[in-house]
């Protein structure tokens, strides 16, 4: 499977995009209609994007303010294995 990458800027602190991309209340703003998990390493994360579509993932990368990265394990067969990760970087 070939790997999307992409560069996105955003202007705000590290840590409220951090917060937006790994915890529920963040991911339910802009993502999932509902969610739940830990931003933590190992962590499962139930991800509801509507009916028929409630997924599984695994936090398989945390470290706070710098990188978390998603391992989709119960969700449709095309994303199966896909991980889902954000890197930021202060400007």
């Amino acid at each position: 499977m070939a790997d999307i990458l992409q560069d996105v800027r955003i202007e705000a602190p590290v840590s409220s995009v951090f917060e937006a991309i790994s915890t529920p209340a963040g991911l339910d703003s802009w993502w999932t209609k509902s969610s739940s998990g830990e931003p933590r390493e190992g962590a499962e994360y139930r991800l509801q994007f509507g009916p028929g579509h409630d997924w599984g993932a695994k936090v398989v990368a945390c470290q706070p303010g710098v990188r978390f990265e998603l391992q989709m394990t119960d969700a449709d067969a095309d994303w199966e294995g896909t991980r889902i990760g954000f890197e930021g970087v202060p400007n």
